[in-house]
């Protein structure tokens, strides 16, 4: 009877060692298992958020039969597929996910892991129809916030006409012309390194599906250690003064360091570069930079450096914000397409318009509280207005 209990708390002891996955670590959906899923549901082969068989024979094997085109491209017998999730009979809501095992990256000595997947989408009859659609993967480390490592966002070239999924390759959700990697039914391979200094590692896959045609898949997820960065960023710190905003960083040691985009966010999701500060290039001693932004608005601004590597890679910051309240001035109308008046009883009032460069564009006159800017080309610009030597801006919006 002692034996057999020594026994059984050993074999428990090992089952509970080897359930949690080590480095490198693989997710390709063959056993069914390894993951929780908040469905796994084939409604009648047209709707679905499921493990699928890509052998597609039929009934009782997991495959759905409704693609525009067959997926081709995946890893073994098996990937994870998506389509119109917000049918009662899959899910009931446009959002799912599934949530891989908890990895150990204990072992990992770098503090930087590798992240690398597939993923495929119907590329034919414009399928995807909202600005939310997309496949959105994030991995936390010891129960921290996720974090976004891949994402393949709604992206429409010509204003709605061509509709896909493509990826967003600095994941603030919106493609640019730039990033016009589009999904098609050819699984494609992304792989992208992040922090993860930790014990503990979660990858979660969410995708945005609410109506027939927008299918997805992904399949043969892998993490393995990363080499460390060559840049090690000590200090990333923001600082609201009277004038606008200083930034101010610093690196323990740099390799091959070409330099930093600094990018600025109104909302901490769609991000522009406003400037460029150039690297040290190879440095082992500690180097200290600064940049000061002049475009403070009232409320909130985010900031974060894009660290550029001389062979092309890239990483990015942390994010920080800066907050800044204002005396409410009313601007109006705002769309405009002649006049903008002012709406506060100030005596001392100054007005800069920019674009979206951070260009100093004009210096309008400013008559009877009305501002002229019908001589401006139609967009978005920023109205730097200063109140007795206080700034404040806006965004303006000309027709």
């Amino acid at each position: 009877m002692k034996n057999r209990l020594v026994f059984t708390l050993l074999f428990a002891i090992v089952s509970i060692a080897i359930m949690r996955a080590q480095l490198p670590y693989t997710e390709s959906f063959e056993t069914g298992s390894g993951y929780t899923a908040d469905v796994d549901v084939i409604d009648n082969f047209d709707d679905y958020f499921a493990r699928m068989d890509t052998d597609c024979t039929g009934p009782p094997d997991p495959c759905a039969v409704n693609f525009f085109m067959g997926y081709t491209g995946f890893n073994g017998s098996f990937y994870w597929a998506g389509e119109d999730h917000d049918d009662p009979d899959v899910g009931g809501v446009a959002t799912l996910c599934i949530t891989l095992d908890a990895i150990d990256i204990s072992s990992n000595t770098s503090g930087r892991i590798n992240i690398s997947m597939l993923a495929a989408a119907n590329g034919q009859n414009n399928p995807f129809e909202l600005a939310n659609d997309g496949i959105f993967v994030t991995y936390a480390v010891d129960g921290g916030a996720f974090q976004p490592v891949h994402t393949w966002a709604y992206y429409s070239p010509d204003g709605g006409t061509t509709e896909r999924l493509a990826y967003d390759e600095d994941n603030d959700g919106a493609v640019n012309g730039a990033e016009s990697d589009i999904l098609t039914g050819t699984f494609e391979a992304k792989d992208r390194d992040v922090d993860a200094v930790g014990t503990s590692l979660v990858i979660r896959i969410c995708a945005h599906s609410e109506a027939s045609s927008e299918e997805w898949a992904v399949d043969h997820i892998v993490v393995t250690s990363a080499a460390p960065l060559p840049v090690e960023l000590t200090t990333f710190s923001a600082e609201a003064v009277e004038k606008g905003v200083w930034l101010d960083w610093q690196t323990a040691s740099e390799v091959n360091n070409m330099g930093f985009d600094v990018q600025r966010s109104v909302d901490g999701k769609s991000w522009e570069t406003i400037h460029f500060v150039e690297g040290h290039g190879d440095a082992r001693q500690a180097n200290t930079y600064r940049y000061f932004d002049p475009m403070f608005t009232g409320g909130a601004l985010y900031y974060r450096l894009k660290q550029l590597d001389l062979d092309g890679s890239y990483a990015f910051s942390k994010v920080v914000t800066v907050q800044r309240d204002f005396e409410q001035i009313r601007i109006f109308p705002n769309p405009a397409t002649d006049y903008l008046f002012v709406g506060a009883e100030v005596e001392e009032r100054r007005f800069y318009i920019y674009n979206q460069l951070g260009e100093l564009v004009r210096t309008p006159p400013f008559v009877d509280s009305r501002i002229d800017i019908s001589n401006l080309s139609p967009g978005m610009y920023f109205l730097k207005l200063e109140v007795q030597g206080q700034p404040m801006i806006t965004k303006i919006i000309k027709l």
